[in-house]
């Protein structure tokens, strides 16, 4: 679905910060495939702050560059993605020619990577990290089907049984990872 939950967004924002803490941020830029509304941009380039609300400009990625990959047009003008991004490109991941956008210091696939082929999901995996540096994915990691959501066929679940074991057998590049009850999330460089 477009819209996404807190589970796991703190661990990202967590590692995010602790990257540009130890300089490893370079190219002041950032990927965000299948946006949906726009929460992974939000996170990392907020702080929230309990007693008040959303503080602009204050998080780990504020001031970068931000791309968006986004499959379904209509979530491209119904979530205002061209004033939230500065390069909206609607294509999907699998076919993206790589060639043409990045570098990137973060990439983030929250929620996308069920909603294709294990194989696809390896070959979107290696393609995005040959043009950022670090890639967040954020997954169910339950048996979780779903059907097309919104009249978007794309959010129907190819791969609705991820787990969390699955995920470190599958993708070598973790070098972190949180994985909670249902969410899983997984911080990957080459």
């Amino acid at each position: 679905m477009p819209y996404s939950k807190k589970a796991g967004k703190a661990n990202i924002v967590e590692w995010v910060h602790q990257l540009k803490a130890e300089n490893k941020l370079v190219h002041n830029s950032a990927l965000d495939i299948g946006p949906g509304e726009g929460a992974y941009k939000k996170w990392l380039t907020h702080t929230y702050l309990p007693t008040t609300e959303w503080q602009a400009n204050s998080g780990p990625l504020a001031g970068s560059k931000w791309t968006c990959v986004e499959i379904w047009e209509p979530y491209i003008k119904e979530f205002d993605l061209g004033s939230k991004y500065d390069t909206v490109i609607n294509q999907d991941v699998r076919e993206l020619d790589y060639n043409n956008i990045g570098p990137f210091d973060v990439a983030v696939a929250g929620d996308v990577l069920e909603h294709m082929s294990k194989e696809d999901a390896v070959s979107v995996v290696n393609k995005v990290l040959d043009i950022a540096t670090y890639l967040f994915i954020s997954i169910p990691i339950i048996h979780y089907p779903q059907e097309e959501s919104h009249g978007n066929p794309y959010e129907a679940h190819v791969k609705d049984d991820w787990d969390h074991d699955e995920m470190m057998e599958t993708f070598p590049q973790i070098v972190k990872h949180s994985a909670g009850r249902r969410v899983g999330v997984y911080m990957l460089t080459k």
